[in-house]
């Protein structure tokens, strides 16, 4: 059973492991464009994964809100979820800075924010290459570092979908 389950998931997921996981940037957009889009592009990944889990999630549309999406828990209580992407083996809880031709990067209102308890209840990392998520629960959030967060170090948040429900 395990070598025909196996089997079956090899053959599924063969081509995409051979292209090298999700295109980015296939489009050519110019760097910060680029970022923007693959950002918001990580929190439709954790909308649609959460919606397939069973659970109902919605993007949130305002750019300046502390969170990116909201999730139904089970209790029927509305959860705020901060959703930060990345691309190769680590992530952090701090947004990064913004900045370009005509921006300060230097002014207050352009300086990446941390993500802690107290503005979101739920801290997702998507990782942009292979759509993988890590689900942090509020209580787990202030206790991360705050710039490097090895994905290897919790395995245990990996598609943890009781996260949500802590």
């Amino acid at each position: 059973m395990l070598k025909k389950d196996l089997s079956k998931i090899i053959s599924l997921f063969s081509p995409f492991i051979l292209s090298g996981g999700n295109n980015q940037n296939y489009s050519l957009l110019e760097i910060g464009v680029n970022n923007s889009n693959q950002g918001d592009g990580a929190e439709h990944i954790f909308v649609a994964k959460a919606m397939i889990a069973g659970f109902n999630a919605s993007k949130v549309d305002v750019g300046s809100s502390d969170y990116d999406a909201i999730i139904e828990g089970k209790s029927g209580n509305l959860l705020k979820v901060q959703i930060k992407s990345f691309t190769n083996d680590v992530f952090s809880r701090k947004g990064r800075d913004r900045g370009g031709e005509g921006i300060d990067s230097s002014n207050r209102s352009n300086i990446g924010k941390l993500v802690t308890s107290k503005n979101c209840d739920i801290l997702v990392a998507v990782n942009k290459k292979n759509s993988e998520l890590f689900i942090f629960s509020k209580n787990e959030i202030d206790k991360l570092p705050e710039k490097t967060i090895n994905r290897k170090d919790y395995m245990e948040n990996w598609e943890n979908w009781s996260k949500i429900n802590q």
